[in-house]
């Protein structure tokens, strides 16, 4: 008997190793086989004819897409790396930039967060409203949206509750409120009158803003708890934990200082001393309210500082201006100026005619004076790194801006200033649509794929540069702008409470690549760097906190090329494009060769699953030990 068991054993070893020798020889690469033309087509499968009234809807039920021209069709192809556009764009990567990185062993160290770096930016909290299912489908975690009592109500304070996601709110006052001049041009003598600033009535009135939000949505806000600390609100508890001082305080938003010929100064020094008040003023007010943790130190209520418009480079100006501001600076200065007044007297008088401001600043006035420091007035750095004007299909710059300089230019302020650890977010960011592919733009603007690919690059970038969180601009085409992940389908769209018309809005390309990215790296931290060249980048990560598999993500910057990497797992790949399509490739001598281009792909071991799902069988030697039950078959013995 034991003689008969081992002639079978045999036999089906001999069968094995003909059927795997049949399909390693065949088409190993090809992930589906075409359908039997008398089987009947499936009803379900998505149509790859084009209609531009569907625009908006193409990757409905799809795992692909193939490109011809400025058509996105639905299929089910892998998306070739050369599928790319090439528009005149004069986006640049060179190995400096590369070498520029922040220390990849630094970071491997550091690990990252809880909460993942994918995020996005509503310009109206209701947009969230609307779509925070989708957000949640599409594995976003950070919301950044504006503080407006009459937009945030709870309503949509149940919304961020459900979806557990990690909302900033941006809050500030403008000054232009409590500015009696009647002329906002930057050469004029009126300007730098201070009897045309109310500074006290001002800085309450920041005060009362952040005391708004606090006393509402905060760790102890009503929404969350009764006056006598039971629950109100039973839902999931997830106050609001982060408040960034100000939208673009260097443009038009904190106060409309304007240059002779009538165009925002990003320059004024005006802007530079009213933000340093106001953030102090913030900063104060949060911690007195909800101070750091008695245990750990940490903040209960995060203060994001800046959020500076960072349009090729304008942010290293503003926060270099700021930071620099202490108690022996000038308000005053002008060429009209008799007499220069320090920031550091305005803030201690306003103080001491305030009540208000004494009990949030913890000082009487008189005789102890609250100091101008602005490093120190905030928990972490946020900046607006946008890189579009110039068609720049790529994260890392154009001809005229380097974004791993400008990065590394702040990190430097921060150190000189003691603060060398302080986070850096990128906060609103993003990339416009052309006309003809759903947008506003006709100009100056790019693909849907191109928004979709240098997203995920983007966060790539993020992840090895040390960068917490990105709140892509935005949920839907707004303000003028279209850097919505949605597709709006009007070119009238506000950010009015009142417009509902984006409820029915369909997912952009750019939804479906963050989806796929979130799903194969849910909270991805930096395990190894395999190649970091002009021509291809590889970075091995591990996809969640307390995974033990890795995802290796492999792309060619701005141009198709042929990327080679070691791969010392077993010999079966999956490879993923970045809309979710496979293919099974095969690593030869420790090493796989990726055809890679701006669209990445991301590399991982394949399992059985795998195996069968792309009809590959493979040896023992290229895969882990064979279970008995193999794709479902039993070789009883």
């Amino acid at each position: 008997m034991k003689k008969i068991l081992v002639s079978l054993l045999a036999i089906l070893l001999i069968l094995s190793m003909l059927c795997v020798m049949a399909t390693s020889c065949g088409h190993k690469d090809d992930h589906r086989d075409p359908p039997s033309p008398d089987e009947p087509d499936d009803p379900d499968t998505p149509s790859d004819t084009y209609d531009p009234s569907d625009r908006g809807t193409y990757m409905k039920d799809a795992v692909g897409v193939t490109i011809r021209g400025t058509d996105i069709r639905v299929g089910y192809d892998f998306l070739p790396a050369s599928d790319y556009a090439t528009r005149g764009s004069n986006a640049g990567v060179d190995q400096s930039d590369l070498n520029s990185l922040r220390d990849k062993n630094a970071i491997i160290a550091a690990g990252r967060n809880d909460v993942p770096v994918y995020g996005i930016y509503a310009g109206a909290a209701h947009e969230y409203l609307n779509f925070y299912k989708d957000l949640s489908a599409m594995g976003i975690a950070n919301l950044r949206t504006n503080w407006d009592a009459n937009q945030i109500t709870d309503e949509v304070m149940a919304a961020f509750c459900e979806s557990n996601t990690s909302v900033m709110l941006t809050a500030g006052v403008s000054m232009g409120n409590y500015y009696s001049g009647s002329n906002k041009t930057n050469t004029n003598p009126e300007l730098w009158d201070l009897s045309n600033y109310d500074f006290k009535r001002y800085l309450e009135a920041v005060v009362s803003n952040i005391e708004e939000i606090l006393n509402r949505y905060g760790p102890k806000g009503s929404f969350f708890y009764h006056e006598d600390g039971s629950r109100n609100y039973e839902g999931n508890y997830n106050p609001i934990r982060y408040i960034e001082v100000q939208n673009e305080p260097n443009f038009q938003y904190l106060f409309g200082v304007r240059r002779p010929d009538g165009s925002d100064d990003a320059y004024s020094f005006l802007k530079y001393c009213i933000y340093a008040l106001e953030q102090i003023v913030t900063y104060n007010t949060i911690k007195y309210h909800c101070p750091d943790d008695d245990v750990t130190g940490s903040p209960t209520v995060y203060v994001v500082g800046m959020g500076a418009g960072g349009v090729n480079g304008l942010d290293y100006n503003f926060i270099n201006s700021v930071l620099q501001i202490d108690n022996k600076t000038i308000f005053q200065q002008s060429k009209d100026c008799s007499t220069g007044t320090t920031l550091y007297s305005i803030l201690n008088s306003a103080i001491a005619s305030s009540e208000k401001l004494q009990a949030i600043m913890g000082v009487d006035g008189t005789t102890t004076k609250a100091d101008i420091d602005t490093v120190s007035t905030m928990d972490i750095l946020s900046t607006h790194p946008y890189i579009d004007g110039s068609q720049a299909t790529s994260p890392f710059g154009h001809s005229n801006f380097r974004l791993s300089s400008n990065i590394n230019s702040l990190r430097k302020l921060l150190s000189d200033k003691g603060k060398a650890d302080m986070p850096i977010w990128f906060t609103e960011c993003g990339w416009n649509v052309l006309k003809s592919d759903g947008g506003l733009l006709g100009g100056g603007a790019h693909t849907q794929l191109e928004q979709a690919y240098m997203q995920v690059q983007y966060y790539l970038y993020a992840i090895r540069n040390g960068i917490d969180r990105i709140t892509f601009m935005s949920i839907i085409d707004t303000d003028g702008c279209n850097y919505g992940q949605f597709q709006a389908d009007s070119s009238t769209l506000g950010a009015g409470a009142s417009n509902k018309r984006w409820i029915d809005a369909d997912w952009r390309l750019a939804c479906y690549a963050i989806q796929v990215m979130s799903q194969m790296l849910p909270n991805p931290a930096l395990s190894k760097v395999l190649l970091e060249t002009p021509t291809g980048i590889a970075y091995e990560l591990i996809p969640d906190t307390d995974s033990v598999d890795l995802v290796t993500v492999v792309f060619s910057p701005l141009s198709p090329n042929k990327v080679t990497i070691p791969w010392t797992q077993s010999s079966y790949i999956v490879m993923t494009d970045i809309f979710g399509a496979e293919k099974i490739v095969e690593a030869v001598g420790g090493k796989v060769t990726v055809d890679a281009g701006p669209n990445l792909v991301y590399l991982r071991e394949a399992t059985y699953t795998d195996l069968a799902k792309h009809g590959v069988r493979a040896t023992a030697a290229n895969v882990s030990p064979l279970p008995l039950a193999w794709y479902g078959e039993k070789n009883e013995i």
